[in-house]
């Protein structure tokens, strides 16, 4: 399946540090700036609620922790198999506007 890049937050981190953090181990890129979340979803599976943050980043996104990385419109991305909280991110996304 594939997912939109992120993780669990660590203790007393927020929104935008964990954001820095997943983005330059998964992707090694540096994020210049985010803001609030936009999306959030209960996790199915956990405990977590997973949110879903807009970004700037620095840099060109590289498959660190994964085998491929696209980069596409959301249209084009709700083709794909998506793990379910991604799915219903862009699901969202489509139907928002």
């Amino acid at each position: 399946m594939w997912e939109f890049p992120g993780g669990k937050a660590e203790a007393d981190e927020s929104d935008a540090l964990t954001a820095a953090r997943e983005l330059e181990e998964e992707l090694g890129v540096r994020l210049i700036n985010a803001s609030p979340a936009i999306f959030e979803i209960a996790d199915a599976d956990s405990p977590y609620v997973i949110a879903f943050v807009p970004v700037a980043i620095e840099g060109e996104p590289m498959p660190i922790e994964h085998s491929a990385v696209i980069w596409d419109t959301a249209m084009e991305i709700a083709r794909l198999p998506l793990a379910p909280s991604d799915e219903a991110f862009v699901r969202w996304l489509l139907n928002r506007g």
